[in-house]
């Protein structure tokens, strides 16, 4: 008997993974709503989980439940899997008991890329479902929610008061040890190209800029010790911006879109943080070097 069947859903019980299903579902919303798959370290580091592998009977609770939803509510199409957004970080898949749920392909058997054929196809099921706020308030779930309008006030407030103060001396050394150590954020240290303030299109300045032979291309937001919560977010925000910059000029450039966006801080994140840098697809790398 696999997980899918031993699991029970999240409200046929109030066992610890149970519990934790139910804190975790509403996350994966919010994954279906950003388009994005979501690793079983990152989930489980997001519901306080020591160890990643009692995860599997928090997603089949979670699948379980779904099923039961499904029937309760009368969804002409199923509600799809939310779980298939939960991946591991070395092959990009699920573990074997998501096969559990679609017992009509036989997923186990599979080769790897028949897999990632089917789990693509489950994941785009995840992010076209339109009814993920029903399903949350069918299961009394409270939606994750944010008020980016406070942090936008906060951050103006901020950025005012600060005039033309310029650059700190803390921000200067981090930005030239990444430039010069790029390795020390997980990328090759044989680069094409390695500039500080890198101008783009937009007139916008990156801090960082790498180019590798591949054809990759990094930008790289630096945040030193310096910078508090609001300026960390706006950090998130400027790697967006500079990583559809760089796409829109390798467009314009007619060149592969192959573009990579890394956000380096000098201060462990909050659990609120590092769901925002998942949500957004932004990297973070922790770096107390300068």
């Amino acid at each position: 008997m696999g997980t899918a069947d031993k699991a029970k859903s999240m409200y046929d019980g109030d066992s610890l993974y149970q519990k934790r299903a139910r804190e975790a579902f509403p996350i994966l919303v919010g994954m279906a709503y950003a388009r994005r798959p979501i690793t079983y370290k990152a989930l489980g580091d997001l519901i306080g989980m020591k160890h990643h592998k009692p995860l599997n009977f928090v997603l089949a609770s979670i699948g379980k439940t779904l099923i039961e939803a499904s029937k309760e509510l009368a969804y002409k199409e199923e509600i799809p899997m939310i779980q298939s957004l939960v991946v591991n970080q070395q092959d990009g898949l699920p573990g074997g008991g998501i096969g559990g749920f679609d017992k009509s392909i036989n997923y186990e058997e599979k080769s790897p890329k028949e897999k990632k054929f089917y789990v693509k196809v489950w994941q785009q099921e995840v992010y076209s479902f339109s009814k993920w706020d029903e399903v949350l308030r069918h299961l009394k779930l409270e939606p994750r929610k944010v008020d980016t309008s406070r942090y936008i006030s906060e951050i103006g407030m901020r950025r005012s008061s600060e005039g033309g103060s310029g650059e700190s001396e803390e921000h200067r050394k981090l930005k030239e040890f990444i430039r010069a150590n790029p390795e020390k954020i997980g990328l090759k240290k044989k680069t094409k190209k390695a500039k500080a303030e890198y101008k783009l299109l937009s007139g916008d300045s990156i801090d960082v800029f790498f180019q590798f032979d591949s054809n990759l291309e990094v930008a790289v937001e630096i945040k030193s010790v310096r910078s508090d919560e609001n300026d960390i977010i706006r950090g998130f925000f400027q790697s967006v911006k500079y990583r559809e910059v760089l796409r829109a000029q390798q467009v314009a450039e007619f060149r592969p879109q192959n573009v990579h966006s890394i956000l380096v801080v000098q201060t462990k994140l909050s659990p609120k943080l590092i769901e925002l840098g998942l949500l957004l697809g932004i990297e973070v790398k922790v770096c107390i070097e300068s």
